[in-house]
């Protein structure tokens, strides 16, 4: 689907490059193309769409080096047969370098090159940049590997000796700490992570990471969401932008908890989307629940349509059906329960805030990883204000933690 929708906006661009004779003109030479008539027109190989190349981890079987490894030089000649000819040739000893009070030392692990002569019989031979070493005993001019800038590597490849580095080292609990958290864009994200952090990543990266991360927010709602405590629950759906075109957010919020107890996604306003959230939620009401679930919504049909299904194919729970018509409290039942309708209202607007970074998503994909994130961080993380500042669902193993990254951090562990 991807891969469509991709074609799908190049043949856009493509068409409103061209008026329509021009474009009949493109049309028959895409033709020729398919027939096999243009062989000046490559096609795209089709090697990758198989087999993607994704990016592969490996562990490698020698461990990196801690301290900068040495270099190894191949050795043409042996010093100690240097100076033993020395001898026979001058009838002295070649003895090692004598140094000035103030003269510069060589490294004290610098050898010779070319006969792997010790740092006794070097010399630096280029003043205070000690980047040159020549040999006493063969006259060998070579480079001392001296590090004039000390660099920041804490280990090195033990195959090649380079130094190793973090490869976009970004603390993903640091992203959602501002991007889910505060509800700003994957840019806005990025930049923040460089101006504060020093953390040079791409939107793409914060991106990803949400992706991943809303795996395991998934798994760690369904494990410590709990039952259903509520004896009344309230639905509503609220527009989104997915691919320039309306997809709709379902909600149900518990009226008493505040916790969302189910969401959805989908393209439709119709019975099958409302269907699939009130079953969602009806899995999690205790089973020896006596009275019905009192169902709080405005009038859109699919919610009675999608209640008289559940009802008629569960004889142990039931829901009852309430209705909040319009802006005005025209009947006695909108009257009561406006203010509960109110509690999704307002909902939907905490929800708003964080999608409106985005500027719509550009598949349904997009806006489940937003979404999951989201709910985690509305019933585990956030403040209410109604509910003395806590969240509406409270977990020991967050209590103890004050930082909201550590807290991120804390919950996706437990998911895993």
């Amino acid at each position: 689907m991807r891969r469509i929708a991709s074609i799908t906006r190049l043949v856009r661009w493509f068409c409103k490059q061209l008026y329509f004779d021009e474009l009949l003109v493109a049309v028959n030479i895409l033709l020729e193309v398919i027939h096999g008539k243009r062989n000046n027109i490559p096609l795209r190989a089709n090697v990758n769409e198989k087999y993607p190349n994704y990016r592969k981890f490996v562990v490698d079987l020698l461990a990196p080096f801690t301290k900068p490894p040495l270099k190894k030089v191949a050795v043409s000649a042996d010093f100690k047969q240097l100076l033993k000819e020395h001898r026979i040739k001058t009838g002295k000893d070649l003895p090692p370098v004598r140094r000035h009070k103030n003269s510069l030392l060589p490294p004290s692990y610098a050898h010779c090159e070319n006969c792997n002569a010790p740092a006794s019989y070097l010399y630096v031979n280029d003043g205070c940049k000690k980047s040159q070493l020549r040999c006493k005993v063969c006259n060998t001019l070579f480079q001392s590997n001296h590090i004039r800038k000390e660099g920041k590597a804490r280990y090195w490849c033990p195959y090649c000796g380079r130094a190793l580095y973090r490869w976009k080292a970004a603390d993903t609990h640091t992203i959602y700490k501002y991007s889910i958290s505060y509800g700003i864009s994957a840019r806005m994200t990025r930049q923040i992570l460089r101006d504060v952090h020093n953390i040079h990543i791409s939107h793409q990266t914060v991106l990803n990471c949400q992706k991943n991360a809303a795996v395991l927010a998934w798994n760690f709602i369904q494990k410590y969401q709990g039952t259903v405590s509520d004896s009344q629950i309230i639905g509503d759906e609220t527009y989104i932008r997915i691919t320039d075109q309306w997809g709709y957010t379902w909600f149900v919020i518990g009226a008493q908890s505040k916790a969302v107890w189910a969401f959805n996604i989908s393209d439709n306003r119709g019975v099958l989307p409302a269907l699939s959230t009130i079953t969602k939620v009806m899995e999690n009401v205790p089973d020896h629940t006596q009275s019905s679930i009192e169902f709080i919504a405005d009038g859109n049909p699919s919610y009675d349509a999608a209640i008289l299904a559940f009802n008629s194919n569960n004889v142990d729970k039931s829901i009852k059906r309430l209705k909040v018509i319009g802006l005005s409290n025209d009947d006695d039942e909108s009257k009561q329960y406006r203010p509960l309708k109110q509690l999704i209202e307002r909902l939907n607007r905490t929800y708003k805030f964080h999608t409106r970074a985005r500027c719509g998503f550009k598949n349904i994909n997009g806006a489940a990883v937003l979404t999951t994130l989201f709910v985690t961080y509305y019933n585990f993380l956030r403040p209410h204000s109604s509910l003395n500042f806590n969240p509406p669902i409270i977990l020991s193993n967050l209590a103890a933690i004050n930082t909201i990254q550590g807290k991120w951090l804390k919950i996706l562990e437990l998911a895993a």
